[in-house]
């Protein structure tokens, strides 16, 4: 009885250690699975990080460029409207993202879209590619003190046009509340959406 006791025991262990090797390779083989899955998730975070960074600049690059489509669209109308419906047989300066210096302080610097003058008339344009009311707000601020950076035209009518891809009926009206032409999109070109109502009251 003894020896079978024995045999049993002695066919245990090797059992025993044939599992306990098998379990060792086991997590061996799963603890290198786990290290290269971690290295793979690694590496995929870091593609993805990669990735939106270039997406975010891509969005960013496609922002500005809107942005100066906007404008290079706007710049040419300001013209037509000068000369269609305001009589500007004179164009005395015009300009293209403009900077100007604060004539009471020098430390201030503003940027406007397109400057147009004429005889008696100074157009001030404000172009946005998508439009917001913050936008509008922020150009009035500009108007308010506008010939402290265009002291020579200083008594000639300001004609404020602010131009925007789209811009909704409630944009319009906002502008045309505050006496600012509103331009947009309208086929190929741009054409202004308050011009019965604001034009009087801009005209000399």
């Amino acid at each position: 009885m003894s020896e079978e006791v024995n045999e049993r025991v002695g066919t245990l262990e090797v059992v025993l250690g044939e599992f306990i090797v098998q379990t060792n390779r086991s997590l061996n083989r799963l603890e290198r699975e786990m290290r290269e899955f971690k290295d793979e998730m690694r590496g995929f975070k870091d593609e993805m990080r990669l990735d939106r960074k270039e997406l975010n600049k891509k969005w960013g690059e496609l922002a500005n460029r809107l942005g100066t489509l906007a404008e290079d669209i706007a710049a040419p109308n300001i013209r037509t409207i000068a000369l269609e419906y305001f009589d500007c047989s004179e164009i005395d300066d015009y300009g293209v993202r403009r900077m100007r210096r604060n004539r009471h302080n020098r430390k201030l610097i503003l940027e406007f879209d397109v400057v147009l003058s004429c005889q008696d008339y100074l157009f001030i344009n404000e172009t946005k590619s998508t439009a917001d009311i913050a936008y509008i707000d922020t150009f009035m601020e500009k108007l308010s003190d506008i010939f402290a950076y265009f002291p020579e035209h200083e008594g000639k009518v300001v004609v404020p046009v602010f131009s925007s891809l789209s811009l909704s009926e409630a944009m319009v009206s906002y502008l045309t509340e505050r006496r600012i032409l509103a331009m947009a999109m309208g086929g190929e070109t741009m054409v202004l959406l308050n011009l019965d109502e604001v034009g009087p009251q801009l005209r000399k």
